[in-house]
């Protein structure tokens, strides 16, 4: 629902002609959300894990939007 909801937020801003940057984990429901928009996939360190041996790099998308 939150993240229904932050899409529907970006697609207002967009629609009134603000530049919208958004940042959020590269999964299938973020890429469905902003189809449309530009997606860049990078790779950023985590140090935050309950698991220690699963802290590093994981995969987040940069989805831009003029």
């Amino acid at each position: 629902v939150d993240h229904a909801r932050l899409a529907k937020c970006f697609t207002e801003l967009v629609a009134r002609g603000v530049t919208v940057v958004l940042s959020n984990a590269d999964v299938l429901l973020a890429r469905k959300l902003y189809k449309g928009h530009r997606l860049h996939r990078v790779q950023v360190a985590r140090a935050i894990n309950s698991k220690a041996t699963a802290r590093g790099k994981v995969g987040e998308l940069i989805v831009v939007a003029r």
